[in-house]
């Protein structure tokens, strides 16, 4: 998806009902998991949308559905962010530089 899209989703998290946002959190999660991180940080729009859960709760038959799905990219997020702290470390590469051609 593209970063117009990432800046949307944002806004329709910001802007709507947390209760309207938390009945379709498994939806959103899977859509943030897909989009790239270039223009519009995923961290953010996890941001968002955890902010809807925490004050509407998501339907109970989709809490574990979501916990599992926003745990996955975070972790895969987690490791990127370690490998290339490694990789700047290791080869004295600015950190950008680096996040940039690893992606």
């Amino acid at each position: 998806m593209s970063t117009g899209n990432a800046l949307l989703l944002n806004s329709i998290m910001s802007s709507f009902r947390a209760s309207f946002v938390a009945a379709r959190a498994v939806d959103l999660a899977r859509k943030i998991r897909d989009m790239d991180d270039v223009g519009f940080p995923r961290h953010l729009l996890y941001c968002s949308l955890g902010q809807c859960v925490a004050a509407a709760d998501a339907p109970d038959d989709q809490k574990l559905v979501l916990l599992n799905e926003v745990c996955c990219s975070v972790f895969t997020l987690t490791v990127q962010m370690i490998l290339s702290s490694l990789c700047c470390e290791r080869f004295n590469f600015h950190r950008s530089y680096v996040w940039i051609t690893c992606l």
